[in-house]
């Protein structure tokens, strides 16, 4: 099953994903089984958007992307309710309380929040302490300007064996499905996915294919399409009708 373990919606400030049937059918052409929906700092939008997409016969995992004073982000997953940002200790047992996972979001992204104080700190106590409660890295961030981030990230969770997830890091609908996590499971429940997780079975995969474009090396084109991607949740926070205009040309 392909499954975009990282998207937003339209109740995270910077993004203009509206939750209906729309957004639903683009999922399905982008060749998706299902989504894990983490917004910001919020799970307004998780169980709807998993009754949506059970509806439509697709997977939605409810999940919240949280920061902690650090600046890293945490993607939780099979959330029952929000959590609250907070120190990161915090956060994971808040998020292992009600059965979920949590994940490292694009740890090693220098121009967003990241993890890489800890990761600096060779055999250091906060380290260990880190990588003993985390269930997972996500090892491929489609949003990350810097290919190294995901190819690091990778490395690092292969060294300390934690599961690899996957997700585009959706903003906005283009975005949607390109990056993506295959699990091999036969019955998609949440428990099913759960135990994917926990047994390793993950495998973070790119889609990142812009037929309209030519560029002459993948690395410019990672970065134009990450400028665009930034330009667009820039427009989307700080100019309130860009962000109305995009929701309801999504919503059409």
């Amino acid at each position: 099953m392909r499954i975009d373990l990282h998207m937003h919606t339209m109740v995270s400030k910077d993004t203009a994903i509206p939750v209906n049937r729309i957004t639903v059918k683009y999922m399905k052409e982008r060749g998706l089984d299902g989504v894990a929906i983490t917004d910001h700092d919020s799970f307004a939008n998780a169980i709807k958007f998993s009754r949506i997409l059970k509806r439509e016969g697709m997977i939605g995992i409810p999940g919240e992307e949280v920061k902690t004073p650090g600046g890293g982000e945490i993607l939780c997953f099979f959330l029952n309710e929000e959590v609250r940002p907070g120190p990161w200790q915090q956060v994971i047992d808040h998020v292992h309380d009600q059965g979920g996972l949590a994940i490292l979001a694009h740890p090693f992204d220098y121009l967003r929040g990241n993890w890489m104080e800890y990761f600096t700190m060779d055999n250091s106590k906060e380290l260990k302490d880190l990588i003993a409660k985390i269930d997972g890295i996500e090892a491929f961030n489609a949003r990350n300007y810097s290919t190294g981030a995901n190819h690091l990230a990778s490395k690092v969770a292969r060294a300390f064996q934690k599961t690899r997830t996957g997700g585009s890091d959706a903003h906005n609908l283009f975005e949607i499905g390109t990056s993506y996590t295959e699990i091999p499971i036969q019955e998609p429940t949440m428990e099913g996915l759960r135990e994917a997780f926990k047994m390793m079975k993950l495998t973070p995969e790119s889609r990142e294919i812009f037929p309209n474009y030519q560029l002459p090396s993948y690395k410019l084109q990672r970065f134009l399409f990450g400028m665009q991607k930034k330009t667009h949740s820039l427009l989307n926070r700080l100019v309130p009708p860009f962000k109305r205009w995009q929701v309801a040309l999504h919503s059409q």
